[in-house]
């Protein structure tokens, strides 16, 4: 008996210990890595270009590459990893989620930026009397900003001649957004994050049930909009039907994280749930079909293609030439099918 109950308290002890941490700067840095990985190559190039202010086409490679590194802090080795940096062809890109203000933010960026530059996109000329490093473009997503957050973090290194260099990293306060700006520049990736932008007013608001029931009908009709959005971002051809899933389970999942244990939200919470079993899940479905259509599709092309390549190497040699001489004019393999078929 003494063991049970020494086992249920350490249980306790590490859920108390634990759980604050992830329902914020855990929770949101895992949520927005999970996303961005998750999500489909047109809906990452949307975002980086939305983001940046970039026009990638939708083909462009993305890779996330490794970010650990190590550096010596006096006689410490310290470990540093930044939040996420991107390769979108060859430009690198640092995103750095943020829940509140953080006079280190600055350097931070700046010490992941010049690990990983250091490593990746660092020249030497004229035998070592210049080093040229090429660093990242980066910013930071603030999810809970106040009236303290700066549009932009600097980090400045002075020289004794009075001279300096600037990094300065912008700053994206996620929840000061209106709600369209995300649709407008094909963010929705950052829809689950905008529900943050309650959770300290609801916390305040501890003893007054009739503002947290306001603010339930408030969230709930942002999470209708949300849901317009990404049906108007599939429809586009921006995001998959995959992705709309994928966000809107992230929507319940914070929605659950930060408002779950409040009695006045637990109404809406089964409605959103009910939703995404529902009406969203014809998305879902829809996506597997068109994953199955686009398969037949390559299938039968690949059919075309080898049908086309044995004509050429075994067919009559008029029928060689005539191939060739078609592909040659510019002529698409459908096309070319459909000559030969009516001869």
């Amino acid at each position: 008996m003494p063991k049970s109950r020494k086992t249920k308290k350490s249980k306790t002890l590490i859920r108390n210990k634990y759980v604050p941490q992830r329902n914020t700067r855990n929770l949101f840095d895992l949520m927005f890595k999970y996303i961005l990985q998750e999500s489909s190559q047109q809906a990452k190039i949307h975002f980086v270009n939305g983001l940046f202010g970039k026009n990638f086409p939708l083909d462009t490679k993305v890779t996330f590459p490794i970010t650990e590194s190590t550096s010596i802090q006096g006689k410490k080795l310290e470990h540093i990893q930044s939040d996420f940096i991107m390769l979108v062809s060859e430009e690198s890109f640092i995103i750095e989620v943020q829940i509140r203000d953080d006079s280190t933010i600055a350097l931070r960026i700046f010490e992941y930026s010049f690990a990983y530059s250091k490593r990746h996109n660092t020249t030497i000329n004229d035998n070592g009397a210049l080093v040229t490093m090429r660093l990242p473009e980066r910013i930071v997503l603030h999810l809970e900003s106040t009236i303290h957050t700066k549009d932009k973090v600097t980090f400045r290194v002075e020289q004794s001649n009075g001279t300096y260099f600037d990094y300065e990293t912008p700053v994206y306060k996620v929840i000061e957004r209106d709600v369209a700006e995300f649709e407008q520049k094909d963010l929705q990736l950052l829809l689950p994050f905008y529900l943050v932008k309650y959770r300290q007013e609801v916390n305040r608001s501890i003893d007054n049930s009739l503002r947290r029931r306001e603010i339930a009908e408030e969230v709930e009709h942002i999470i209708l909009l949300f849901e317009k959005m990404l049906e108007r971002g599939c429809e586009a051809g921006k995001l998959t039907g995959k992705d709309s899933i994928m966000i809107m389970e992230r929507v319940v999942q914070m929605y659950n994280e930060l408002y779950g244990s409040f009695k006045e939200f637990r109404e809406e919470r089964m409605r959103l749930e009910r939703r995404l079993r529902t009406q969203w899940q014809d998305y879902w479905e829809r996506g597997i079909q068109e994953g199955v259509q686009r398969g037949i599709q390559e299938g039968v092309q690949k059919g075309k293609q080898e049908g086309i390549q044995e004509g050429i190497q075994h067919g009559k040699q008029e029928e060689r030439a005539k191939i060739l001489g078609l592909l040659r004019q510019g002529c698409s393999l459908e096309e070319v099918e459909q000559l030969l078929a009516s001869e």
